[in-house]
């Protein structure tokens, strides 16, 4: 077989794979997401200018930013909100959840950068106490229920999992002000020790690509 017709096999194999690869996308995330197309290291080169003998062909799919966005999307729809007259904010619970990459709390809403491990934490000081179930609106909790769903949609593409995080390395400052104030006000030293050990964990979802 000549170099010309080895390049248009590759290429013809690499269109057949990345069909595949997009419908399964699609299934999961429900719509296919965006790729880039890297040909021996050159981006956007044609498929047909693959090497014949040495040549590589790579689809970089961006799938991060629509499964964050998803669970972030379930971790709202899940939350409770507060009715009652007397709530001076009605809401603020759901607003509260925030987004790090490896470490680092990011807008959610920008550019997503590439990271080891992100992590989606609530800020609330209350939020364990909805994780028990103390909330009518959320009887079994909201993050393990949230990270259920996700890991049955991505697990295929994800490790995501439900976990209690210290808040003193989640980049969540305020709540760790919280924390700190609170074990200060516990009597005795033992007892501090014990409320301030409670006080920094926290629910959060943690998901590391695969």
């Amino acid at each position: 077989m000549s170099p010309a017709a080895r390049q248009k096999l590759a290429a013809t194999i690499a269109r057949k794979l990345l069909g595949e690869a997009q419908a399964q996308n699609k299934k999961v995330l429900g719509k296919v997401p965006s790729h880039k197309q890297v040909v021996d290291g050159r981006i956007g080169a044609p498929l047909e200018s693959v090497n014949p003998d040495r040549g590589r062909i790579l689809f970089e799919f961006e799938l991060v930013t629509d499964l964050l966005a998803w669970v972030r999307g379930q971790l709202v729809l899940h939350s409770p909100v507060g009715t009652a007259p007397e709530d001076p904010h009605p809401g603020l619970y759901q607003r509260s959840h925030r987004l790090l990459a490896d470490g680092v709390e990011i807008d959610p809403d920008g550019k997503i950068p590439p990271a080891t491990e992100y992590l989606i934490i609530n800020i609330q000081p209350y939020a364990r106490k909805i994780e028990r179930g103390h909330s009518r609106q959320a009887p079994e909790g909201v993050y393990e229920v949230v990270a259920d769903l996700a890991r049955r949609r991505f697990g295929n593409i994800a490790k995501i999992r439900y976990t209690m995080v210290g808040i003193s390395d989640s980049g969540a400052s305020s709540l760790w002000d919280w924390a700190v104030a609170n074990a200060s006000r516990a009597e005795g030293s033992a007892k501090q020790r014990r409320q301030y050990e409670k006080n920094i964990r926290q629910p959060a979802i943690r998901i590391t690509l695969k």
